[in-house]
């Protein structure tokens, strides 16, 4: 079966989880983008967090912001259906290279919701992810790809390590966090490089050192002395050794 992203509208229970998380740990920059992207949420700077209320209030503007930008969304899923078919074949044939496994092992096809918060979910268990409406050609392209990774990362380790539980991916979890460590490292290929433009080999959730040592283990995979799988046993073993389990 030919792996394919298709694009709908916005998953509301998602949306609403993340924007109500953003506000209740008081996340910044990021509470003050989404401020300002969406001028509606502004009250709920002033409300008490913890209120039961308070995810309910979180909904109803959230619905509200839906309805009001709902063509907007709309084109969006026109326009990021377009973007991402130009590169998905070639793409796809890359990640199955670099991952060495067939397209077909991945088993389903994904969905992309296409909605509002800025956070970018995902299910490996359902193979569904989130983008916001409002990013342009070249960040979208780069949002699925880092998303894509993950699912092929997850589709190649269970066949490696069976004794992995499924139930970890989509959770923090070791096997959660390898993958985070793994993804910017993956898209730094100069392969995806060529797809999907530049991105960094740096990853949110370790030092940099960190990512750099691993770069240095995939780099035996690009000057073909290793398969994926020893560079992911390497891997997993290095990350084990610094990171409390």
């Amino acid at each position: 079966m030919m792996c394919q992203v298709h694009f709908t509208s916005g998953k509301l229970s998602w949306d609403v989880f993340y924007i109500t998380k953003i506000f209740k740990t008081l996340e910044g920059k990021t509470m003050n983008f989404i401020s300002r992207k969406f001028p509606e949420f502004n009250d709920l700077l002033q409300d008490k967090k913890h209120e039961p209320k308070f995810v309910t209030k979180v909904r109803n503007i959230t619905e509200i912001i839906y309805q009001k930008h709902s063509e907007e969304i709309k084109k969006s899923i026109g326009k990021f259906e377009i973007c991402w078919e130009v590169i998905e074949s070639q793409f796809i044939e890359t990640l199955s290279s670099i991952f060495e496994i067939k397209k077909t092992d991945l088993g389903r096809e994904f969905t992309c919701f296409v909605g509002i918060n800025p956070i970018c979910p995902r299910s490996i268990k359902d193979g569904t992810f989130s983008v916001p409406f409002y990013v342009r050609c070249d960040t979208l392209k780069k949002l699925i790809a880092h998303e894509m990774v993950h699912f092929f990362y997850f589709t190649k380790i269970v066949k490696i390590d069976q004794h992995l539980n499924p139930g970890n991916f989509d959770k923090h979890s070791f096997e959660w966090l390898m993958s985070e460590i793994i993804a910017p490292v993956i898209l730094s290929d100069i392969r995806i490089h060529k797809i999907v433009g530049n991105d960094t080999i740096y990853s949110y959730v370790c030092s940099k050192s960190m990512s750099e040592t691993i770069h240095d283990l995939y780099k035996r995979i690009r000057n073909n002395e290793w398969s994926f799988e020893k560079f992911y046993l390497t891997t997993k073993e290095f990350v084990s050794q610094r990171i409390e389990r």
